[in-house]
């Protein structure tokens, strides 16, 4: 009899002092611990989610060829990356312990899309941001590429502004555009 009657937080059976008074919470009602009652899986919440960001962010900090993600055009992207890749962890190791088909591919009741949706979403969040951050094998290389590249021409014009051509330099410069695609031999027999 008492097993289906409310109890008191010291477990005696909850008797109600005056008529239509409530209850206390019962054990596993959220609303007695706030926000910080039972989760699911814990990728909608920061309270879990951005620790292991931070240690994602870290790991992806201790390799020399990923370098540019820190710089400062990246430095957003490579912090949603590592959100959207936290998150997604944590919403994968929550399917993976449930124990149907069905309990993943159906909506749960009040929500419209159902676990294996929210989750195509989250990978695909992250296929995303790995991309742009050229973090796919095809694109990482492009991207290593283009940035070698723009440190060669940062390099190159540095140089250049640091070095004044010579006299000889400068008047090849000016012969080879005014007579483009014809040999020193061709001008000379001009002369």
């Amino acid at each position: 009899m008492s097993e289906d009657r409310p109890l008191n937080p010291d477990g005696s059976v909850w008797v109600p002092a005056f008529p239509g008074q409530r209850p206390p919470f019962q054990r596993g009602n959220r609303v007695s611990v706030g926000n910080r009652g039972p989760l699911k899986h814990g990728a909608k919440s920061p309270r879990v989610y951005l620790p292991l960001a931070r240690e994602i962010e870290s790991d992806l900090r201790q390799h020399a060829q990923l370098e540019y993600l820190w710089e400062p055009e990246f430095r957003d992207l490579t912090s949603a990356y590592c959100t959207a890749l936290a998150r997604e962890e944590l919403y994968a190791a929550w399917i993976d312990q449930m124990e149907s088909v069905e309990e993943w591919a159906r909506p749960s009741e009040g929500r419209v899309s159902s676990p294996a949706e929210e989750h195509l979403e989250l990978l695909s969040r992250v296929a995303h941001l790995a991309e742009a951050l050229g973090l796919t094998p095809a694109l990482r290389d492009e991207v290593r590429e283009a940035i070698a590249k723009a440190r060669t021409r940062i390099e190159l014009r540095r140089q250049r502004a640091a070095k004044k051509p010579s006299r000889e330099e400068l008047l090849k410069a000016i012969r080879d555009a005014n007579y483009p695609g014809e040999r020193n031999s061709d001008r000379d027999g001009l002369r």
